[in-house]
């Protein structure tokens, strides 16, 4: 029942992996054993052999990193396995990988995941079972992109806003990219090539798979665009009526005056005069109105001028006075002559052309201290539109009894102790038709009697007669 220990050496036919391989006992040691057996009671060649199996060892692959990079639509990356680790390698095993990987997708990214396919190759690598490195983590920066800026010429609008689009330069392949930009123009006022300046730019995903958190742009492009004038219509001028003074002066109103077009806060001042069309009294005249402008903002503006407005031209009130009627001897009529040497036309303008015309009628044709002379007047002359005339209506003059003669014709009497005679008269100076009767007092140079005796007319009486007389 003795038993020995042992101490074996053993190799394999070779280091590598394999099943049923030979395996060749190369030295035994005896040792003590039990029962009494003894080490040096026994001997033992070596040189047996058995089969068995050489596994694989496990081999943990680690260490390997990727590169940063810049967007550049592709999943690739760049790994780094400098610093790879192969824990579980045998010293002196040659074994050697060879790695490639992609980012999980090409977008911009911190810490993007990339999935890593390794191969391997050498004398001992099939020595091992290997657990592969599955992924590492690398980032993807935005794509910078320039811009070539081009602005929109505009309109004053009071304001420095501009219009621009950006030409891209460094988008991927065919991407595209939306952008919303805001720009403005060196100041507000109207110019030629004035520069404009990019604020800001935002970017939006476009199309072809451009998407906008795959580049970056910074702003401060610049350009040049016009801004032109706006347009400004001015109305609401107004004119005031007036009375006819010789002039073409006229009072303008522009309290209510109206800038259509004007932008609010901008300091535009306007100034008018205006002269009615001609100095003459009319209705609903043309008032020509001479504009011009002031303030800061003047030049932003292309101005529509009110041209006119109307107003009215009143008549001046004139009154004629002074006009002087000539006293006559009754002549059957009322025609009177007037004497306009002396008229007076108060209210009339210097300068002005005015002529009266007068003609007068007495109220009645007979004789009369003081009557009244009905004036008819007409007025000529350049300005005589531009009054309301206050005629003279009347004057007064006299008429005075006609002189007439006469031829007496006295009857023969009988004497009566009286110097009573008895006359008829045979009166000249009539106008006309008309007659008169007459009462004759008359009288003989003495009551004797006598031919041929002087009989002398001592009063004479007219009464009316016929033809109104």
């Amino acid at each position: 029942s003795e038993t020995l220990g042992q101490t074996v050496a053993s190799t394999f036919s070779d280091k590598n992996v394999g099943t049923g391989k030979t395996v060749t006992v190369n030295s035994i040691a005896l040792a003590d054993g039990t029962n009494g057996g003894l080490a040096g009671n026994y001997s033992i060649s070596p040189g047996q052999t058995t089969t068995a199996n050489i596994t694989a060892k496990a081999l943990t692959v680690s260490g390997i990193t990727a590169s940063n990079k810049t967007y550049d639509a592709s999943t690739s990356a760049t790994l780094d396995s400098s610093s790879v680790s192969y824990s579980g390698l045998e010293t002196g095993d040659i074994f050697t990988g060879s790695y490639s990987g992609v980012f999980a997708n090409a977008n911009v990214g911190t810490g993007k995941t990339i999935n890593i396919t390794s191969s391997y190759s050498g004398a001992d690598f099939n020595n091992y079972t290997v657990t592969d490195q599955s992924t590492t983590t690398a980032n993807i920066t935005a794509k910078v992109l320039t811009a070539t800026a081009s602005a929109s010429n505009k309109t004053y609008d009071g304001g420095t806003t501009a219009t621009t689009t950006l030409t891209f330069t460094g988008l991927i392949g065919s991407e595209t990219l939306g952008q919303t930009v805001g720009s403005t123009f060196d100041n507000k006022h109207v110019g030629s090539n004035k520069t404009v300046t990019v604020n800001s730019i935002t970017l939006a995903d476009g199309t072809n798979g451009g998407l906008a958190a795959n580049y970056s742009i910074s702003a401060g492009q610049t350009t040049t665009a016009n801004i032109t004038a706006k347009s400004l219509t001015v109305s609401g001028i107004t004119a005031s009526n007036k009375t006819y003074d010789g002039s073409t002066n006229v009072t303008l109103d522009a309290s209510s005056v109206a800038y259509s077009g004007l932008v609010n806060g901008d300091t535009f001042n306007g100034t008018y005069t205006g002269a009615f069309s001609d100095k003459n009294v009319g209705t609903g005249k043309t008032v020509t109105i001479t504009s011009s402008y002031s303030g800061t903002d003047v030049s932003n503006y292309s101005v529509t001028d009110q041209s006119s407005t109307t107003a009215n031209i009143t008549a001046k009130s004139l009154t004629v006075s002074g006009i002087t009627a000539s006293s006559k001897t009754y002549d059957g009529s009322t025609s009177a002559t007037l004497d306009s040497a002396s008229v007076t036309y108060t209210g009339l303008l210097s300068g002005d052309t005015f002529t009266g015309s007068y003609s007068g009628v007495f109220a009645n044709d007979n004789v009369g201290t003081g009557k009244t002379v009905n004036i008819t007047s007409s007025y000529s002359g350049a300005d005589s539109g531009n009054y309301s005339v206050t005629d003279q209506s009347s004057t007064t003059a006299d008429i005075s009894t006609k002189a007439l003669t006469a031829t007496a014709s006295a009857s023969n009497k009988t004497y009566d102790g009286g110097t009573t005679a008895t006359t008829t008269l045979i009166l000249s100076g009539f106008i006309g038709s008309e007659t008169l009767t007459s009462t004759t007092s008359s009288s003989f140079n003495n009551k004797n009697v006598g031919t041929g005796k002087a009989v002398t007319v001592n009063s004479i009486t007219l009464a009316d007669g016929t033809n109104g007389g």
